[in-house]
């Protein structure tokens, strides 16, 4: 199994972060983040591996997320105010989990069902279309409700062919409000594993090219897209430096996985042995069009791997619902 921490270059006590250091936060453009989402779907959709219905319908809904983003503004944003109580308690500027949040995210959704809609595609699984029908049709109550269900992974209470759908305009609102507020807004938290601009729990970490940011890793929220600094070899759950390993799937040129080579070689999974948690490590080093939401729904095999290892997933992508399988 490759184990990154026996490299004594980065090891996570000698990674200096100094004042020339990078940004240690990053915020997604909404201009760019859904669309280069949906070309990298494009690319497992042409993986010919038996899934391309379901990364062609994902290719499809994040470009209509992109649609939407386009055109949606929240009605509502912090103040002067409450971003500085917020500082001061070092909290999330936009808290997903606020009960009083801004309901215009339905806005949001509605935009995402309505781009969808305008550039039907053939091909999209029948329940998927019933679904956004349903949802075109209810209530703005019912959809909040909604929301807060997947927001809060109360799955019986949310139908899974919904999913997506929700998670697509949750993720909408909240990469565009975050956006509208701006770095300046955004302060570090107390608390390393968790979102500093919405606390929600990052879907995967990744591996960063380019200038300062060459090689560093940054969580990455599944809500809001926002990357965030955290050190390697150290674990993104109980934030241990002992007992971290790595684990990748099957190199077996004639198994379905190994179809996925090109994949499989950007994704693995950094286990931790101090609370048998995981989460899944992508870098663009490996291949520099890897998105932390698309590259992870593209190795669920990787999932189940880890799984029969005794290791438990820690970071949520918000377009699965345990009850259905992604394919």
């Amino acid at each position: 199994m490759p184990n990154e921490a026996n490299d004594p270059l980065i090891q996570p006590e000698v990674i200096p972060l100094h004042a020339a250091a990078p940004d240690p936060i990053l915020l997604a453009d909404p201009a760019t983040l859904f669309l280069e989402r949906a070309r990298r779907y494009d690319t497992f959709v042409a993986r010919a591996d038996g899934q391309q219905a379901f990364f062609g319908f994902m290719a499809h809904l994040s470009r209509a997320q992109h649609a939407a983003a386009s055109t949606f503004a929240p009605r509502v944003l912090p103040d002067v105010a409450t971003l500085s109580m917020r500082h001061a308690h070092h909290m999330p500027i936009l808290p997903a989990g606020l009960a009083e949040r801004d309901a215009s995210w339905v806005v949001a959704l509605r935009a995402v069902l309505t781009a969808s809609s305008a550039a039907d595609a053939d091909g999209l699984p029948p329940a998927i279309v019933a679904a956004r029908h349903t949802l075109a049709a209810t209530s703005e109550d019912e959809l909040d409700r909604l929301g807060s269900a997947l927001l809060a992974f109360d799955y019986e209470t949310i139908p899974a062919d919904v999913v997506p759908w929700i998670a697509a305009g949750l993720q909408v609102y909240w990469v565009v409000a975050v956006a509208a507020l701006g770095r300046d807004a955004v302060q570090s938290l107390d608390v390393a594993s968790v979102c500093p601009c919405c606390g929600s729990l990052p879907v995967a970490s990744l591996r960063r090219i380019g200038g300062m940011q060459q090689g560093l890793r940054f969580l990455v929220c599944s809500l809001c897209a926002t990357q965030w600094h955290m050190v390697r070899i150290k674990c993104s759950h109980c934030e241990s430096t002992a007992g971290i390993g790595y684990l990748t799937l099957s190199t077996d040129p004639d198994s379905e996985v190994g179809k996925a080579a090109a994949t499989r070689e950007v994704v693995k999974a950094e286990i931790c042995d101090q609370c048998s948690s995981y989460l899944k490590l992508v870098s663009l080093e490996a291949d520099a069009a890897a998105d932390p939401v698309a590259d992870d729904l593209a190795t669920l095999a990787l999932d189940l791997l880890t799984d029969e290892r005794g290791y438990a997933r820690v970071g949520p992508n918000l377009f699965i619902h345990p009850g259905l399988p992604a394919a």
